[in-house]
């Protein structure tokens, strides 16, 4: 499969630019938005403080990582549709212990992807304290826009 991943953050910066490479090259562009399930194991537990702070806390997040993928899917299907590109959306989830880079390399991979675009920087839950679009660019297994990037000509 060929295509172009559309990495979804809430800045919304790579919409424009992985719609337009995807038109440009004449293929579809998927928005992958990934839940973030990492927190669990981010904020750590002690029993000394409450589970009911913990859990409302998590539970805030989890509402949160909804209304993000509603809002960011009707952006992405919607920005599709206007510029006449071929587009679908996608969610996956991050296990506890997976970075969300790790999962749009996965995903990638498992996709067969030619192209990545995402935001730089990527804001999407722990990514940016993660290693965010560094470690999306060491294990790509194909190439990534950074959108805002600007690249000379050579």
């Amino acid at each position: 499969m060929t295509g172009v991943l559309v990495v979804l953050d809430e800045s919304g910066k790579a919409i424009g630019q992985g719609l337009a490479l995807a038109r440009q090259l004449g293929q579809t562009a998927v928005g992958l938005f990934v839940y973030e399930r990492g927190w669990n194991v981010y904020i750590g537990h002690d029993w000394l403080l409450g589970s009911n702070a913990r859990a409302t806390f998590l539970g805030y997040i989890e509402e949160h990582e909804k209304a993000a993928e509603a809002e960011l899917k009707a952006r992405f299907l919607a920005e599709a549709l206007a510029a006449g590109v071929d587009a679908r959306f996608e969610a996956i989830c991050c296990d506890d212990l997976e970075h969300l880079t790790d999962a749009v390399i996965r995903e990638a991979r498992e996709g067969g992807y030619g192209h990545i675009v995402c935001a730089d920087p990527l804001t999407r839950g722990l990514s940016p304290r993660r290693g965010g679009t560094a470690a999306l660019l060491r294990g790509a297994p194909c190439p990534v826009v950074l959108a805002g990037q600007t690249v000379a000509a050579a």
